[in-house]
């Protein structure tokens, strides 16, 4: 089978790599101005302020002195890790992300570089998206007809905006295979096989440590290796480098989730962590009910089609038209990837729909090889260029809304935060407040503590299930506490009914005077509490 050729020279291997290096400079330029620098998702405000922390050299790690005093129940919602030793509360999420958020501040010491290292990372996805087309399809024109596909994307914009881990996580996993991909090369020597099978193996290693479903694209590998030719899954020896070090990151992880988590087998999904009290992955989540947004496979689906459209069509003709030898291993990335994420709790639509982030430029890449293929039975290469463009005019007629969207969300953000900072003002600065739906708003706007009293139903081991029926003890035990030691307490009523009832067993316990009348925010009194309440004894930490 004979791919598609447009252009061999290097004059045109020129002025498409020209191309390239302006469509990766607007993408910087652009998601660097329209960078959310004002995070309100659970998820990218605990990346922000865990990267702040570790400029600031605090480490992971959550403080508030409440903690101490009352349970671990006083931090935003990415940072729910405890410790035995200590008060303070770890983030949930690998460290990976992170790291990456955090080294332009280590070096500089300026806070503000954390919002221009993800738009950053999107300019090298579309870099690298190019080299991984060029070296399967061997076409600079549709390497970066794939890389401006994924330019093009609606969810690459929305995520590449905003401190999401999910672009970084791509960009490393195409560092790992493309680096992979070199080694395979007869030419090269064995030095630079060997050199290149290390930061193989070192890029997916850290791709882990960013998310770890990013084991899917090591299986990948591994799979395809094996089905093609078992006699060399470790032939020529360089492999032995490269299996070698992902074999050390596997242990590096285990060690990382005893060290972290607290057990080889635990993570941030494990209940002893606070996870919901439903499993992760489930086969029944794909054509059924997941308990977020439910049909796992569906929305999956559904996101790919919001994304790439009618372009899925050229899918089957991409993958019949890539040379054989790499067939198997994109369609088994393909593959493991999305089918990882439809049998996954969170379905892939809306905000987490970004799961799917990192198999996108596989897609594009076949994709571009389809239309690619077809453009090359045309005689006339302006025909051809003609097409061309118009593919990318109706993918940005799609995107135009999407970008229209996200200039009227960065100064949205910028007044929520600036009225919830104002609305705070009400309070004491030593103050608690009670809240749900606004528990990092709160804390990071409104610079007071947060009693996230989601967090009281402890998991029981033993029995295998959630303490809910010690939820009303354990929160009369930490109001009983904090009002004891003199600090003012509020309830803010962010939902009807109230997360677990909160409201009502609050006021069977104590009187709630409205003090901020538009959000809903009561100040919590009992006047003639003298001691801990003896039901509450239970909860001590």
């Amino acid at each position: 089978m004979r791919a598609v050729v447009l252009s061999r020279n290097l004059n045109e291997v020129v002025k498409a790599q020209w191309v390239l290096l302006i469509l990766a400079t607007f993408i910087v330029v652009a998601f660097i101005f329209l960078a959310k620098r004002t995070p309100i998702t659970a998820d990218t405000a605990g990346y922000e302020y865990a990267a702040r922390q570790l400029i600031l050299g605090k480490g992971l790690a959550f403080d508030d002195p409440n903690n101490a005093l009352v349970g671990k129940y006083f931090s935003p919602f990415a940072f729910q890790i405890k410790r035995p030793e200590n008060a303070r509360l770890y983030l949930g999420f690998p460290p990976g992300f992170p790291l990456l958020l955090a080294l332009p501040g280590m070096v500089t010491g300026v806070l503000e570089t954390i919002h221009y290292v993800v738009p950053l990372l999107s300019a090298v996805g579309l870099l690298l998206t190019y080299y991984l087309g060029k070296w399967l399809v061997k076409n600079e024109w549709i390497a970066l007809l794939g890389a401006g596909i994924v330019a093009f994307m609606p969810i690459y914009w929305r995520f590449g905006t905003e401190a999401w881990s999910e672009i970084p996580s791509m960009v490393f996993v195409l560092v790992g295979i493309i680096f992979y991909l070199w080694a395979q090369d007869e030419q090269g020597s064995e030095r630079e096989k060997t050199f290149y099978m290390l930061v193989a193996g070192a890029a997916l290693v850290f791709s882990l440590f960013i998310r770890y479903s990013n084991i899917t694209f090591l299986f990948s590998i591994g799979l395809a290796e094996l089905l093609t030719n078992p006699q060399k899954l470790l032939k020529p020896s360089q492999k032995w480098t490269f299996y070698a070090v992902l074999f050390a990151g596997f242990l590096g992880i285990l060690a990382f989730n005893h060290f972290y988590y607290g057990g080889v087998r635990l993570t941030s999904y494990s209940p002893e962590n606070g996870w919901y009290n439903f499993p992760p992955f489930s086969l029944s989540y794909a054509l059924g009910a997941s308990p977020i947004d439910g049909f796992s496979l569906i929305e999956a689906g559904k996101s790919l089609w919001q994304n790439f459209s009618f372009l899925l069509f050229f899918l089957p003709l991409g993958l019949w038209a890539l040379p054989r030898q790499f067939r198997l291993l994109v369609l088994l990335n393909v593959i493991a990837s999305l089918g990882l994420y439809s049998v996954y709790a969170f379905a892939p639509t809306g905000i987490n729909s970004r799961f799917l982030i990192p198999v996108f430029p596989f897609l594009a890449i076949l994709i571009a090889q389809g239309i690619g293929f077809l453009l090359g039975k045309l005689p006339d290469y302006r025909l051809q260029l003609g097409l061309g463009l118009l593919v990318f005019l109706g993918l940005g007629w799609r995107l135009y809304p999407v970008v229209a969207e996200l200039r009227t969300e960065k100064p949205a953000l910028e007044t929520a935060a600036f009225n919830i900072k104002s609305t705070l003002e009400a309070t004491e600065d030593d103050a608690v407040i009670l809240t749900y739906g606004w528990v990092d708003h709160i804390t990071y706007y409104g610079n007071r503590s947060v009693l996230n009293y989601r967090r009281i139903p402890q998991y029981d081991p033993i029995q295998d299930k959630y303490r809910f029926d010690l939820f009303e003890p354990c929160l009369v035990y930490a109001v009983d506490t904090l009002l004891l030691a003199g600090t003012p307490v509020y309830f803010h009523e962010d939902r009807s009914p109230t997360l677990y009832n909160a409201k009502e067993v609050l006021e069977k316990h104590y009187r709630l005077t409205l003090a901020i009348e538009q959000a809903k925010f009561f100040r919590v009194s009992n006047d003639g509490l003298t001691a801990v309440r003896e039901s509450a004894a239970v909860c001590t930490p």
